[in-house]
């Protein structure tokens, strides 16, 4: 189980790494005021714990025959698909969290995602925060 400053740290790189990304892509998705953000912030993370690992369980039961089909690509474009649901769902329920556009929740999803791994890689290898 991690420790409550890993994922306090964990939870500031994912905050910068939203901020990050939304301002590069202003026009699109926006947040109006920082509180929202921090409340973005807190549903993602709590939905990527909570409910994608069960929607990913359900959905890779089914959808199992593809993914061997696609040597695992299809779990590429899984992870995806659930995330940008649930960002929709999150503007629905965040005031001050605009979203336009489909595509721009994807590359919304997928930079978030990539520049986290980044930035958690070199907390973990660099700053010393690692899992032990």
């Amino acid at each position: 189980m991690e420790s409550f400053a890993r994922l306090f740290a964990k939870g500031i790189i994912y905050f910068i790494c939203i901020l990050v990304v939304a301002y590069f892509v202003e026009p699109n998705i926006r947040f109006l005021t920082p509180l929202a953000a921090i409340y973005v912030t807190l549903l993602l993370s709590l939905s990527n714990a909570f409910i994608k690992p069960l929607v990913k369980l359900i959905l890779k039961i089914f959808t199992f025959p593809v993914s061997a089909a696609t040597m695992g690509g299809w779990s590429i474009i899984l992870n995806v698909i659930i995330t940008v649901g649930l960002i929709y769902v999150i503007s629905g329920f965040v005031e001050g969290f605009q979203v336009q556009g489909v595509f721009w929740v994807y590359v919304f999803s997928i930079a978030s995602s990539l520049l986290f791994t980044i930035l958690l890689w070199l907390f973990e290898n660099f700053l010393g925060l690692s899992a032990e």
